[in-house]
């Protein structure tokens, strides 16, 4: 004795799995307008922007006050101004919104810092040329 359909009992449902598979679908086609929505806006990469950005102002502040290079790798400086150049490059070709904004502005913080790194090793060479006694090579 297998497993059979009860056929009446399926053709007496019809119309109300009908309806909630209707249901369903608009529900699913509402949702998807509204995801729609905020992959239009990239809400995510903005925030992504946001949190990236808070941290750049520590920085610059970091590099303009110590006045040192410390720790700070130029590479790293330039590979992210590569990364947000390549960003606004996208933004304004492919899909210009008000992300672009955030990408500009990092990409100025960043800039500034790469320009602080300079000052600082200027300055650096300048304290360690100071502090060199030419007298201390001479017996």
């Amino acid at each position: 004795m297998g497993c059979q359909i009860r056929w009446d009992i399926f053709c007496c449902y019809e119309p109300l799995l009908a309806k909630i598979f209707l249901n369903c679908y608009n529900i699913f086609r509402k949702f998807r307008l509204e995801v729609q929505f905020l992959a239009d806006f990239k809400i995510f990469e903005a925030i992504m922007l946001l949190c990236f950005g808070i941290s750049w102002p520590i920085s610059i502040y970091k590099s303009y006050t110590s006045r040192k290079v410390g720790s700070k790798s130029i590479v790293f400086l330039y590979a992210i101004l590569v990364g947000y150049v390549a960003g606004v490059i996208n933004k304004i070709l492919y899909s210009p919104d008000i992300v672009l904004a955030l990408y500009i502005l990092n990409l100025i913080m960043v800039a500034i810092d790469t320009l602080l790194y300079y000052r600082n090793v200027r300055i650096e060479k300048a304290q360690a040329a100071k502090s060199c006694d030419p007298q201390l090579g001479k017996v």
